[in-house]
């Protein structure tokens, strides 16, 4: 896990030749600029010789909310866990 006010990610190996890089970018920004953006993120985040060498096999970018529930717990329902994420699946979905 990298830790920076700008250029924080999380790294995580997969397998023996495909990696997860999750980072974060500014909220405004579309799915084409979060692509376009992609490498250059890529070269101040990652370790090895430049310019890196890498294939890129998926793009998911997804947005992250600061939402909180006004009461987690009502008579015998209690919120908690996944249960309280509010995520869009894909740009026509949304669960909020």
């Amino acid at each position: 896990m990298l830790v920076d006010k700008e250029d924080w990610a999380v790294v995580a190996q997969l397998n023996k030749s495909l990696w997860r890089v999750a980072y974060g970018e500014p909220a405004h920004l579309s799915e084409q600029e979060i692509v376009k953006r992609l490498p250059a993120k890529y070269e101040r985040l990652l370790p090895g010789p430049r310019p890196l060498k890498y294939e890129l096999v998926s793009a998911n970018p997804y947005w992250a909310h600061q939402r909180v529930a006004a009461n987690y717990r009502v008579g015998r329902v209690l919120l908690c866990g996944d249960a309280a994420h509010v995520r869009r699946i894909r740009p026509e979905v949304t669960n909020d």
